[in-house]
Formats: C-alpha cells, structure tokens, sequence
C-alpha cells in the first residue's frame, strides 16, 4: 500500500494526474515550464551573483556564481531535471537560498542536456566543472575553504558520480556529499517504482523515458557506474553524504540501498526521508513547508563541512 502524500501537494497532482509530463511533453515546453516555475518562487539576494564559464571537454562549460558575503567554501550544485530538462536557471532559487543559508559560495554547473549530448556528456561536464573550479577559485572570485557536491534527483547521481571520479583520480578533494532523492541504479527497479508508478508528477514511464533518452537507448549498460553508481566496485574512501529522499517517489528505494551501501562500506551517512513528499519537493519553497526545512537542513550541513 503507498503512503499517503502530503495535503499539499493536492492541487499539482490533481492537475498531473494521469500524465507524464516528461514522457509525453514537447521538450521544449518542458525545459521552460521548469523554468517558469523557477520565476514563480524567486530565492533570496545574494551580494554577488554573476554568470560565467568553465573550461570542458567539449567547450565552455556555463556557471552562474553565488559568492554571499565573508563566503568560505564552495558548493558545486548539480541540478535536477532527468538529464534532459533543467538548467542554471531551473536551479537558481535553489542555489540563492544554499548559498545565503549556508555561507558558502555556489557554483551552478549547466552540464550538457541529452537527447543533444548523450551519456557520459553531463558526467565528463560535472567532472570538468570541479577540477576547472578547484584550479582557479582566484580567478573566478570564489573563496577559500572546503568542496561540497550537491545534487538534486539526476543531480544528485552527478554529484555522486563526481565524488567516485574526485577519489579515484587522487582529487579535487570533496568535504561532504548532499544529495536529494538521487537516481543511482538504472539496472533494477525496485518496489517504490510499483508503489509510485503514476499519479504521483513522477511516473514510472518518466523514468524511463528519462534513463532512455540520456543513456539506455545508446547503447549504454545500465551497470555501467557512471550511469548507475551504486554498481561501483567500492564506496571506500567516499566523504560523508547528507542525503534527503521522499516517501512517495518511484525512485525512493534508490535512497534506501544507497543509505546500506554507505553504511556497509563505512562511509558516513545521515539519511532524512520526508514523510508525504514526491519527487522535486525540495524545488517546492515556500509553498511546500517540508521544502524550506530540508533546504535548510542541507544549508546546515553544507555550513558544518565548510567552517570544519
């Protein structure tokens, strides 16, 4: 039986019911209405907030910059979107109230979209963005202190990935993990995807179509970690991860075996799921009250891993 979701979700999936926005909509019309929404809950000012661009392997690489004042630490910020859809500006209310709430400075990678740039584009851009960031924080005017990688949904399995490249390579070194309801195994589904399968803004055939669309229909192996890290061969030597999940998402279960694995392998984990909430909720401030708090629950931890 799936759980209930939360009273205030009643209008939006009253208007989505029965739809997968992501499946069956004109990409373009998708790419604007995250936009849009994103208008329509404006973030905080931040003293300094400018746009800029990143060395990549295939080209600049845009960024937009949050610096608030006395900034210490940088937040690398993964936006969400299924790897088709979403953009530094989709991301942007997001990255202000990270940045004013936790003191650090945010760096809002625009990683390369499928179905244009296919699996591994948006890795080989977020990987990029990390190193091109830790190599000239002068230049970029970003200030000293600890790295966070943050994610949201298909960002947050960029973050993740990053952090298995980030360790692998011997650096850039990685202070903390906070990641929402990632995406983390495109090789099984797991029972939340039955539980969550429609009527819920994130359908079963949105995941899909997503994984397909960036990945699966390339050919790609869904085992591959790149894709689908909890496949890795070893979570060891990974920094702590904040990681939020929501009851009522098809891709919950992604969060429960991610939070063993962690466990397991002895990597720090503090894992919060947010009873009643779906898929994006952390997207959903002011209107949804369990958005403001876990953003400022993730503002609190990205504060501890910078001011350590």
């Amino acid at each position: 039986m799936s759980a209930p979701t939360d009273p205030a979700f009643a209008p939006i999936l009253g208007h989505s019911r029965g739809k997968s926005v992501l499946a069956d909509g004109a990409l373009p019309d998708v790419r604007q209405m995250m936009e849009d929404r994103a208008k329509s809950r404006p973030g905080p000012d931040v003293a300094t907030v400018r746009d800029a661009v990143l060395p990549g392997p295939a080209g600049d690489i845009p960024v937009r910059l949050y610096v608030p004042e006395k900034a210490r630490g940088v937040v690398l910020a993964y936006h969400g979107g299924g790897w088709i859809t979403g953009s530094r500006d989709s991301f942007d209310p997001v990255c202000r109230f990270m940045a004013a709430e936790s003191g650090a400075a945010v760096v809002s990678v625009d990683y390369r979209l499928a179905p244009e740039h296919v699996f591994p584009a948006a890795v080989d851009d977020a990987f990029a963005a990390l190193v091109a960031v830790d190599r000239d924080r002068a230049g970029l005017g970003l200030p000293d202190g600890p790295i966070v990688v943050m994610g949201e949904s298909a960002g947050a399995n960029l973050a993740l990935v990053v952090s298995l490249m980030a360790r692998d390579a011997g650096g850039p070194a990685i202070a903390k993990q906070v990641l929402a309801y990632p995406a983390v195994d495109a090789s099984v589904e797991r029972p939340s995807m039955d539980l969550f399968a429609e009527n819920h803004l994130q359908t079963r055939r949105d995941v899909k179509h997503a994984l397909g669309t960036y990945a699966l229909n390339h050919g790609v192996d869904p085992a591959d970690w790149r894709l689908s890290p909890l496949k890795a061969e070893t979570f060891k030597g990974l920094p702590p991860v904040f990681l939020v999940s929501a009851e009522c998402d098809a891709i919950r279960d992604d969060s429960e075996a991610l939070t063993h694995r962690l466990m397991a392998e002895g990597v720090g984990v503090v894992h919060a799921r947010y009873a009643g909430m779906i898929h994006t909720f952390v997207q959903m401030r002011p209107a949804v009250e369990a958005a403001i708090v876990a953003q400022r629950q993730m503002a609190d931890e990205v504060r501890r891993a910078v001011q350590a």
